[in-house]
């Protein structure tokens, strides 16, 4: 069986979701992202973190010491057609039981309306979106 798959009696399970970007790399939404994954309490939660590629996140957390599983998208997120989008993002959420869906933006529209959709059916409303966006630059 899946680890993704095995549902844990007494946890919720928390999805958090972040589509980065093509040619993007390790920045400040996933610092934010890994700060924010150390104050959750995993007596009571089991946390998914589905991400297009992996990055530095295996690393990242195992230096936190925090028990996140990492799953990358089994499929792009490339192709944003409506239906497929919604059955494909509809069943990977179901397969793994979670009871809340996060989706963390670092940049405005990179999960859409059949992403958001399935979140909400799979979680029977307790779907959620953090945008994380960077200060500006300063002025020189």
């Amino acid at each position: 069986m899946n680890d993704m798959n095995k549902r844990i009696p007494d946890k919720t399970t928390v999805t958090f979701l972040l589509n980065i970007p093509a040619g993007g790399g390790w920045g400040g939404c996933e610092e934010r992202l890994i700060e924010r994954l150390s104050f959750v309490d995993y007596d009571a939660h089991r946390v998914i973190l589905m991400v297009n590629h992996n990055l530095l996140f295996p690393e990242k957390i195992r230096n936190f010491g925090i028990p996140v599983e990492i799953v990358n998208f089994p499929f792009s997120l490339e192709d944003t057609r409506f239906w497929p989008r919604i059955l494909k993002m509809y069943r990977l959420l179901s397969s793994t039981g979670t009871k809340r869906v996060i989706f963390v933006h670092n940049i405005f529209l990179q999960f859409g309306l059949a992403d958001f959709l399935a979140g909400f059916l799979v979680s029977r409303g307790h779907v959620y979106s953090w945008e994380v966006l960077l200060a500006p630059r300063p002025l020189q």
